[in-house]
């Protein structure tokens, strides 16, 4: 058997103080000191400011983050318990809010359930279901009720781990029992004990008991990583060990003493300490207690399988003593630091060294990138396959994150990502991946957010990106903070983007100039460079195209660079840029659309400045063709629709046709349907009913009825005007033309 020297003990002592120290790794495991209970206690004793639908009743949990109270909610008629985090770090912040909108997707009778994640007067809140009663270690139950309630309870982690999620925290304070007997299990995939749960006490001292003696060895070492369905399994043991003999499986008189224990010494045997407890229920404790990973039950559903033999009577047969420790592994201590050899390293290095050469060819690649996305949908098939085999491989979520990321499937990767960011070994290289898709998310918002109408809709929704930005750089900033294997220029990069969020676009120019002076190649900083100058009045230009120089593939970049320069007016540099970019991405619709937007907007720009007829229509007859063809690929497309509802309304003015009018009509009613601006889609409706009334007063015809619909839409949704130069110029055509019909009428 292998066995430590003393000195190799001393520095593995030694490490974990210095972790626990400088990384607060146990300290918020440990619960709040006694100066932050008291600040916490004297928060809850001043008056409160809830949201307004939420009347506050009274508190009854505190924790070294923050409140919790139970509280009235008015708009739904029931009581809630709402938590307040008033002390809380801000990566602490965001890592609950991640864990928040997780558990609000879990739907198990035996989760407490979250309704709502908020913010009021700055301070982070979150509503859940209140559970009147206590936590586990509060009651005394006999053996086959305990069972009862923590085969519940396994039930709950199953349906957790299924959806990917960890819980991380499992122990008797977190498993609350209600009046009626009905076990819930709280603080979900929070791996720091950010709130106590309704009915947890805390001694004055801060103490939650029995926390670092039931970590897994995995996670007592520190490695996040390592951390999967099994180690809450573990913790599944080690609270079943608790209720039944009274003790946790390890204790000390530090914590580093208790946590040296976890991960070196076994526990003793829950018979010895209590012989009452059936041999049936030892096995099944000491198993899921193993060190290693892969000796203990490796789903939930087997602990469950097992619970129901103990409860049917059904215990096995039981050879003796010896058959018992090579059972459940007692003394088989395994090396220092060793690993599982089934968490599938392997399988991640190997994923790995796919999607960076798959990154790399993107600098070799001139054309239709169709037949290389075929690789990363490769990938990205065979790491859903893992992950319904292991939904709660963080390796697996992570890398799936990345491939979809760089398959332009953002909202998708942020779900993996945010998943799996606690729990991965390469933490570095996650925070950073993770801060690149809230940047491309953000620049995503606030491009869509320039599409509204008015300034109220811009700036509303241009806010809501800057949150998504401030989350990148929350991440970004995580990344630094870890062990520092991040390169100069990566940290330089993280402070660009917080430049950019403090709208310091001086600052952030100023850093990506520094990057870039020692490494000229860099197109990702490119790219930022220019996104600074273009949200606030700079030329971006050149810097989008040193970017798409770089990375000829760079298809965020030419979509960019297509847009600027159709917006400076410079139409065929524009359609050549916005070509690449359907070339290089054939299913990037919004790209398709954008092309189409540069033929209406020139055509635009020839009407006012009096242009031939015949050379507008022309223009608008390419765009038409142009985005016909896309939508045939992109249905459901918004951009589209609306691009194409533009070029027929323009047509339709050019020519004096009505045919394009009608199609224009007939298209809105599609456009309605879609996830877009339904403001413009009004405003283009009352634009093609405006012009389709000109035709018809030109010809003599009654155009009451469209005129009529026009002004109807101020009483309809009377802000929609306010601030948008073109609905205040179609209403006042409308009138204009709706008085020259009552005048002719009136003949």
């Amino acid at each position: 058997m292998y066995r430590m020297s003393r000195d190799a003990h001393k520095n593995e002592d030694r490490d974990l103080v210095e972790r626990a120290v400088t990384e607060d790794l146990f300290g918020s495991l440990l619960g709040p000191t006694e100066a932050v209970l008291g600040e916490t206690l004297k928060a809850a004793s001043a008056p409160l400011v809830a949201p307004e639908k939420y009347d506050v009743i009274e508190p009854i949990g505190f924790g070294g983050f923050g409140t919790v109270y139970r509280a009235h909610d008015r708009s739904l008629g029931r009581d809630i318990a709402l938590k307040f985090l008033t002390n809380a770090r801000p990566d602490d912040i965001e890592r609950f809010r991640r864990e928040a909108r997780f558990t609000a997707r879990l739907h198990d009778p035996n989760i407490v359930q979250v309704y709502e994640l908020g913010e009021h007067e700055r301070v982070p809140y979150i509503a859940m279901q209140l559970v009147r009663g206590v936590h586990l270690g509060e009651t005394s139950l006999d053996l086959d009720a305990l069972l009862q309630v923590m085969r519940k309870i396994a039930g709950a982690l199953g349906s957790a781990h299924a959806q990917g999620i960890v819980h991380r925290d499992l122990k008797p304070e977190n498993i609350l029992i209600d009046e009626s007997g009905t076990p819930f299990l709280s603080d979900f995939g929070i791996a720091r004990d950010l709130l106590s749960s309704p009915g947890e006490s805390l001694s004055i001292a801060g103490t939650i008991v029995g926390t670092p003696a039931m970590m897994s060895p995995e996670q007592a070492r520190g490695e996040i990583h390592a951390i999967d369905a099994r180690s809450d399994i573990y913790a599944f043991g080690a609270t079943l060990y608790y209720m039944s003999t009274g003790q946790p499986p390890f204790h000390g008189d530090t914590t580093v003493d208790v946590l040296h224990a976890v991960i070196h010494k076994e526990p003793v045997l829950p018979r010895s300490l209590r012989p009452q407890i059936p041999l049936a229920v030892e096995t099944l404790i000491m198993r899921c207690l193993r060190k290693r990973k892969s000796a203990r039950y490796q789903r939930v559903s087997e602990v469950v399988a097992e619970i129901d033999k103990i409860l049917a009577g059904d215990s096995g047969a039981v050879e003796g003593g010896a058959w018992f420790r090579r059972l459940v592994g007692a003394g088989q201590t395994p090396p220092p630091n060793s690993r599982d050899d089934d968490d599938g390293w392997q399988q991640a290095l190997e994923f790995s060294k796919e999607i960076s050469s798959w990154s790399v060819h993107l600098y070799r690649v001139r054309g239709d990138l169709t037949p290389s996305y075929r690789k990363l949908d490769s990938v990205v098939e065979r790491l859903e396959d893992i992950l319904r085999e292991h939904p709660d491989w963080a390796w697996a979520r992570l890398y799936r994150g990345m491939a979809l990321r760089r398959r332009g499937r953002l909202e998708e990767a942020l779900d993996d990502l945010e998943r799996a960011i606690d729990r991965v070994k390469d933490r570095e290289e996650a925070f950073f991946e993770l801060g690149r898709v809230y940047l491309a998310l953000y620049l995503e918002k606030h491009h869509e957010a320039q599409k509204h109408l008015t300034e109220v809709g811009v700036d509303h929704r241009v806010t809501q990106a800057r949150a998504t930005l401030e989350k990148s750089v929350r991440a970004f900033e995580a990344c630094t903070t870890s062990s520092g294997d991040l390169s100069r220029w990566q940290h330089r990069f993280v402070d660009a983007v917080a430049k950019l969020s403090e709208r310091d676009v001086n600052g952030c120019v100023a850093l990506c100039d520094k990057i870039l002076a020692e490494d000229p190649d860099l197109e990702e900083v490119w790219k930022l460079r220019g996104d600074a100058l273009r949200f606030h009045g700079g030329d971006p230009v050149s810097s989008y195209q040193r970017a798409v120089e770089i990375r000829r593939s760079y298809v965020e970049a030419y979509v960019a660079l297509g847009e600027v320069l159709a917006a400076r007016e410079r139409f065929d540099e524009s359609r050549n840029a916005l070509d690449r970019a359907t070339t290089i991405a054939p299913d990037l619709a919004d790209a398709f659309a954008e092309r189409g937007a540069v033929d209406l907007s020139e055509a635009r720009l020839m009407e006012s400045q009096g242009a031939d007829r015949d050379a507008m229509k022309s223009r608008l007859s390419a765009g038409q063709e142009f985005v016909a063809a896309a939508i045939g690929r992109f249905p459901n497309s918004y951009a589209l629709a609306v691009t194409r509802i533009g070029l027929c309304v323009a047509m339709g003015r050019t020519s004096g046709d009505e045919q394009p009018l009608n199609e224009a009509l007939a298209a809105i009613e599609t456009a309605r349907t879609l996830p877009g601006c339904q403001n413009r889609v009004n405003m283009l409706h009352a634009s093609a009913l405006l012009e389709r009334a000109r035709i018809h007063q030109a010809k003599g015809q009654d155009a009451t009825d469209d005129l009529a619909r026009i002004l109807q839409y101020p009483k309809d949704m009377p802000s929609a005007p306010v601030g948008s130069p073109d609905w205040q110029r179609v209403l006042d055509d409308a009138r204009q033309l709706s008085q020259s019909q009552s005048n002719e009428d009136s003949r």
